[in-house]
């Protein structure tokens, strides 16, 4: 033990340390000089490219330029791709554009392949008085049907996390859940936590439905445990829709024309009118650029 002690004090006497220092003091003012050059470099051609973009959110993307530079002296090919598809999802997340991202990109790795567009998806509607849940394609084809008879006859929400969907009665008190297939799998009772449910939606994590005559906006894990509520009385009494994008909740209240914004635990945010483009509002949605 006492060996190891010596060994360590002599490893960081002052005359050790100067000595190391010394020897690799020319080394370090060559990286750092290297990493100012580069740095400086990035801040130009990142200011080019965002040019038309509000100066509140140059920094982000500066940090995000910063994050792809520190990446890809680490990383390199199908790795790097990868990482730099992880910063992306994630800044596309807090809202940065996904086409100047790109451009950014391409600073660093010329060859960064544009991304292949997602699969096509579908749409779903669901009708409250034929009991049938229809599916379209993105250009309206129709595709099918499905019917919920015996499972939610009177359903006026529904809301998918692609693998699965869900539809809320408003009679009943129920949440119904089916495969992508429209075959039946379970429900939920959300009686006492949401007894006039019109709206409901998920972001994969949890489900939230949203009741128009107590005000009250109810949270539920995806096997249908009740979680928690908040009041949205004071900024929309008369909500029947509801959408999130896993950062914010809105609300469309039909009564006084608003959209109103939440965070994820319910803290208000703001609202905007929609009196002059859409008077009788029920339903709302997001591919979380758009409302």
């Amino acid at each position: 033990m006492s060996n190891r002690i010596e060994k360590f004090a002599k490893k960081i006497s002052g005359d050790v340390r100067k000595k190391l220092y010394d020897a690799q003091k020319e080394q370090m003012v060559k990286l750092e000089t290297a990493y100012f050059r580069d740095h400086e470099k990035i801040q130009n051609q990142v200011k080019q490219i965002i040019g038309g973009v509000s100066s509140i959110l140059h920094h982000y993307y500066m940090d995000f330029a910063m994050e792809i530079y520190s990446k890809q002296k680490k990383f390199s090919g199908q790795t790097l791709l990868n990482e730099l598809t992880i910063l992306n999802n994630k800044w596309e997340m807090r809202g940065l554009d996904s086409d100047l991202l790109l451009k950014i990109k391409r600073i660093y790795v010329p060859a960064y392949p544009i991304p292949a567009p997602p699969p096509a998806g579908n749409i779903w509607i669901v009708d409250k008085s034929d009991t049938e849940v229809y599916k379209y394609l993105m250009d309206g084809t129709y595709v099918s049907s499905f019917d919920t008879t015996g499972h939610g006859e009177n359903n006026y929400g529904i809301a998918t996390d692609g693998i699965n969907i869900w539809t809320v009665d408003i009679y009943d008190q129920e949440v119904y859940k089916y495969l992508m297939d429209g075959t039946y799998v379970s429900s939920f009772d959300t009686t006492g936590h949401g007894e006039s449910n019109y709206g409901i939606a998920t972001d994969g994590i949890n489900i939230w439905i949203v009741d128009v005559n107590d005000a009250e906006v109810y949270k539920y894990l995806m096997d249908g445990t009740y979680v928690s509520s908040f009041d949205t009385s004071a900024y929309g009494h008369s909500n029947f829709g509801i959408t999130t994008d896993g950062i914010n909740i809105w609300t469309v209240d039909q009564s006084d024309k608003k959209v109103y914004k939440y965070l994820m635990d319910g803290t208000y945010v703001s609202s905007f009118d929609t009196s002059a483009h859409g008077t009788n509002n029920y339903g709302i949605t997001t591919n979380k650029r758009y409302l």
